[in-house]
């Protein structure tokens, strides 16, 4: 098995890694100084994301034929460059440039988990994320409404020195929200607010719509717009798969990909005995499924092992599975323990973080 490098380990020194990696998003640039171009965005099975380019246009219609966006390459032969700027795609401080003799192969699907790197909105609002965020960010919340804002000025299109013609495109105005009541005000321009708008006229007002944004841009915190689209990078996805298991949109931890609030209710009985009882309740759409595990005994206080024990205990289910979960549960609820067996119960609340695979995310635009 090849030992692949992972994107956050390559370094400029020597073009003899081999990376493995999925495309996120192609789209081709023009620059007055540059000319045309093609760039890439590819994340690894770590999740980490960055920014590649074509380095000749001339090889361009080749790489765009070899890396088709959605599926898994190996990539060989290519160079590494340090980001000198603040402002930059991804987090990374790196971008990779595919040259003549870079090479590129099919590689196996990888079906594990792949984090986002989502952001919950009040840190937009407090200045945790501050204003002008160094690279793209992501973001999943409710469209609560839709403005058609017409044309706009967009500062950072390319326009040469004789041409004196107003740097306007296309731009609609949203409003995300998370369910605990923290709105977003987004804007996209140019070529996605066009499929925005396509979209929303399908699917708007006809009931609750989630909305995903990725690599997305923080522009401040208190103007009239707090997220903004990057060209070429920034997607969107309405309803995106594996939304249903979503319930709460806040307090998502970076490292995460989408997230199940879980409620889980630790019951320790009085008497005779040492065994512990965890209930979890996962809303899948609008439904409830519970399932009824034993635990080992955990000491009293100790909060951090009690999380990891319970975070390994959750059985993520899909809609599909539910039935076959059903059956497979051999145990009573904790109610009817309580009844049959008359014991007086201590119930202590806790919250924690069960995570949803980043492969579910269907087709973005």
């Amino acid at each position: 098995m090849a030992n692949f490098e992972r994107l956050a380990m390559v370094t400029p020194n020597g073009d003899d890694s081999m990376i493995r990696v999925r495309v996120e998003n192609v789209w081709s640039t023009l620059d007055v100084e540059n000319g045309e171009g093609l760039s890439f965005l590819v994340v690894d099975d770590e999740g980490t994301r960055m920014h590649a380019f074509v380095q000749h246009f001339a090889d361009a219609k080749r790489f765009k034929r070899l890396l088709q966006k959605g599926d898994w390459f190996t990539i060989t032969g290519f160079s590494v460059v340090i980001v000198r700027n603040e402002i930059r795609m991804t987090k990374q401080r790196k971008e990779i440039v595919l040259k003549r003799n870079t090479e590129v192969g099919v590689s196996e699907l990888f079906n594990g988990f792949i984090p986002l790197d989502l952001v919950p909105f009040q840190d937009v609002k407090n200045g945790t994320v501050h204003d002008g965020t160094s690279y793209t960010r992501d973001f999943l919340g409710v469209i609560s409404s839709v403005s058609d804002f017409g044309l706009t000025v967009d500062d950072s299109m390319p326009r040469n020195i004789h041409n004196y013609d107003p740097k306007t495109t296309g731009s609609i105005d949203f409003v995300l929200e998370d369910n605990d009541g923290n709105h977003l005000n987004c804007r996209e321009k140019g070529i996605l607010a066009v499929l925005f708008k396509r979209n929303w006229l399908c699917y708007g007002e006809t009931g609750t719509n989630i909305c995903l944004l990725t690599n997305w841009r923080v522009v401040g915190r208190d103007g009239p717009i707090q997220v903004e689209d990057e060209e070429g990078i920034s997607t969107f996805e309405y309803d995106p798969p594996g939304h249903h298991e979503v319930v709460h949109f806040t307090n998502i931890f970076n490292v995460f990909s989408f997230s199940i609030r879980a409620s889980l209710m630790i019951a320790q009985p009085v008497k005779h005995t040492t065994k512990r009882q965890v209930k979890i309740e996962v809303l899948l759409q609008g439904r409830k499924l519970r399932e009824l595990r034993g635990l080992p005994d955990l000491q009293n206080g100790d909060a951090r092992a009690q999380s990891r024990q319970l975070q390994r205990s959750i059985l993520l289910v899909t809609e599909e599975d539910e039935e076959d979960e059903r059956r497979s549960v051999n145990a009573r609820s904790i109610k009817e323990k309580e009844e049959d067996e008359g014991d007086d119960r201590i119930f202590v609340e806790r919250e924690d973080v069960a995570t949803i695979s980043r492969n579910k995310i269907g087709k973005k635009w």
